[in-house]
């Protein structure tokens, strides 16, 4: 369900940048002791600027339970409980599996970017880096992928070109890749 897994993200990314539950009164920015609309939007463009605002509208609409257009103390609360399912590693963690992911397997940059460019168009769409992280590290759940795929994403377009693809492996210090062969093999 893309909603649960925006909302993972979410709780995901606040909960790196220090957000937990208690911040509530932090981004209550006028102090009325309700989130608006308005505040959600701000709180979530300084964590995750890239998700796009009617993403964050659709989180913030899942859990204005008693649909005020706010989010009192016990709904924001909710937010951090929603999902059941596992929760989504610490971005450090993430970062190192699949450091360690493409350093196994030899990959680096042009290479597998070329690899990964299943359209050969110069970028690599959320679908590719999702299907070259599965090749990879199949046990690695969607939302971390994305995690990764969203920080790395300077432009904010929902693509990696190949300064932003670059920019992940300079982050990882990943070596240098082996083959174009020995990469699109793994995929």
């Amino acid at each position: 369900a893309p909603l649960e897994e925006t909302i993972r993200l979410l709780q995901r990314t606040f909960s790196d940048n220090g957000f937990q539950y208690e911040s509530f009164q932090e981004l209550d920015q006028n102090k009325d002791g309700l989130l608006s609309r308005e505040e959600w939007q701000a709180a979530i463009a300084a964590v995750l600027p890239n998700l796009h605002s009617v993403d964050a509208d659709a989180v913030f609409g899942r859990f204005d339970a008693n649909g005020d257009g706010f989010l009192n103390l016990a709904e924001f609360t909710s937010f951090f409980q929603a999902v059941n399912a596992a929760p989504p590693m610490a971005f450090e963690e993430t970062i190192r599996l699949l450091q360690r992911a493409f350093i196994d397997n030899g990959l680096g940059l042009c290479e597998s970017f070329q690899a990964f460019d299943q359209n050969k168009n110069g970028t690599l769409s959320k679908e590719e880096w999702q299907a070259a992280v599965a090749a990879l590290l199949p046990g690695l759940h969607s939302v971390d992928a994305n995690s990764v795929f969203v920080r790395f994403d300077a432009s904010g377009d929902g693509f990696l070109n190949l300064a932003e693809f670059t920019s992940f492996f300079q982050a990882v210090n990943a070596t240098p890749p082996k083959t174009l062969e020995e990469t699109i093999r793994l995929l």
